[in-house]
Order: structure tokens, then C-alpha cells, then sequence
């Protein structure tokens, strides 16, 4: 692996790490992922990345785990929190993520720019790509419950 795949990698879990713990309390924590295992979710916080190298990232992970990200960074009881609300608060959380890893990498050869993030919503949805397409996948846990952080460079 690269040096420069490797930075981009320890600032993916540092940025993730930060934002999650800053923002909610709540401690993150990486698992080991297993490749070739599909990941599952309901909701995923999508942007779109370019620089040197374009890329999706996105962070897909359950409803009940956006909810209770959410209801930490608002403030809300997470069964208070409207779908909506939970589903901008997906693609702002991407957002924050995305933005911590851009100011991470700084003069780097990774460095990007970013493009305004959304959300994917749908019972059991994953991401699909290419076989032969460079990727990230970074699997973590909250209380026991799985995100998956993922990378695929579009060029």
C-alpha cells in the first residue's frame, strides 16, 4: 500500500473518529472488515469528492443508529426526530466527515473538493461498484451497531 493510500486512510479514522466523539460523546470504534461482505443499511450519507482523484464517499449504516447519531448532534430523543430530519442529518454527518478528512490532508497528495452531500434511503440498500475500481471500506461500530465508511474512486 502507498504512503499516500495510508494517509488517506488514517485521516478517514481520525475524521470519523473526531467528528462522531465531538459531536455526539458516543464512542466509535473500528471493527475489522471482512471483504466481500456486503453491508446492508437503510440510510447512506453520499458526497461526491474531486481532486487528483474523484471519488464517492459515504457512510451507510441502520436508521436506528442514524437516529441516535442525530438525536446526540440535536440534542432530540432520537424516537422524536422526524424521517427527514434523520436523513439530513445522514448527509450532513458525511458532510462534517468529508470536511475533517479534507483539512486533514491539507498539502497532501489526496487533498479535495467537496460537493454538497445527500442521502440515500432504502430498506437493506448497499453500494455496488466495479470489481476493478480502487476502494476504502472501513467498517466501525456504535454500541454494538455497524457503519460502514466507504471510498470508491470514479476516474
Amino acid at each position: 500500500m502507498d504512503k499516500e493510500r495510508i494517509q488517506l486512510e488514517q485521516s478517514l479514522n481520525i475524521a470519523i473518529k473526531d467528528v462522531i466523539q465531538t459531536m455526539t460523546g458516543l464512542y466509535i470504534e473500528e471493527n475489522t472488515y471482512k471483504e466481500n461482505s456486503t453491508v446492508k443499511g437503510e440510510i447512506s450519507g453520499v458526497m461526491i469528492i474531486t481532486g487528483e482523484k474523484n471519488a464517492l464517499m459515504s457512510l451507510t449504516m441502520s436508521k436506528e443508529v442514524a437516529s441516535l447519531i442525530i438525536g446526540y448532534m440535536t440534542g432530540n430523543l432520537p424516537s422524536d426526530l422526524s424521517d427527514e430530519e434523520v436523513y439530513d442529518g445522514a448527509a450532513e454527518l458525511i458532510n462534517m466527515i468529508a470536511g475533517r478528512t479534507k483539512a486533514l490532508l491539507t498539502g497532501k497528495k489526496y487533498y479535495f473538493n467537496l460537493t454538497p452531500p445527500f442521502a440515500i434511503v432504502g430498506d437493506k440498500h448497499f453500494i455496488l461498484h466495479k470489481n476493478k475500481i480502487l476502494k476504502i471500506m472501513k467498517s466501525y461500530s456504535i454500541e454494538g451497531k455497524e457503519l460502514l465508511l466507504q471510498v470508491y474512486y470514479i476516474d
